[in-house]
Formats: structure tokens, C-alpha cells, sequence
């Protein structure tokens, strides 16, 4: 019984990893063609704690006594792409 709640433990984060990476990744403005955010930054400043934040979960969830290791959805990186940029 353990095992099935450590397994449905680790299979929640992981989902709900993904899905807030869509969710932020989807309001995130997006970067096209090399130019700037410039004028999108109220928007951004108004999401880039979140994509810190899903940072640092992903990097904690990689430690190594973590139970849960996540996959890094493309929606993810997409998001940290943007953030950065």
C-alpha cells in the first residue's frame, strides 16, 4: 500500500509539473524572431516568479533524495527560453 502511494505520490507531481509548465508557458509571451520583449514586460513581470519557481522545483525534484524525478516537458523549456530571454 505504501508503494501504490509513493507511486501515485510521485506520478501527481509529475503531472501537475507538466501541466502548470503548459499553463505558464501558454501565458508567457513569446519571443519571435530574435527581438525583444520589450513591450510585453508588464506581462512578463507579471509570470517570471512562476517560471523561477518552476525552476527551482524541477532542479529540487533532480537532487539527489528526491523521490520524484520529472521529464522535462518541452512546454518547460519553452518557458525558461522566454523567461530568459
Amino acid at each position: 500500500m505504501l508503494l501504490f502511494a509513493l507511486s501515485t505520490k510521485v506520478q501527481s507531481a509529475s503531472i501537475q509539473f507538466n501541466e502548470t509548465s503548459l499553463i505558464r508557458c501558454t501565458a508567457f509571451p513569446k519571443q519571435l524572431h530574435g527581438g525583444t520583449l520589450y513591450d510585453e514586460w508588464p506581462t512578463c513581470a507579471s509570470y517570471i516568479a512562476d517560471a523561477v519557481h518552476l525552476s527551482r522545483k524541477f532542479r529540487e525534484y533532480q537532487g539527489p533524495n528526491s523521490k520524484v524525478t520529472l521529464d522535462a516537458p518541452k512546454e518547460f523549456v519553452e518557458l525558461l527560453s522566454n523567461a530568459s530571454w
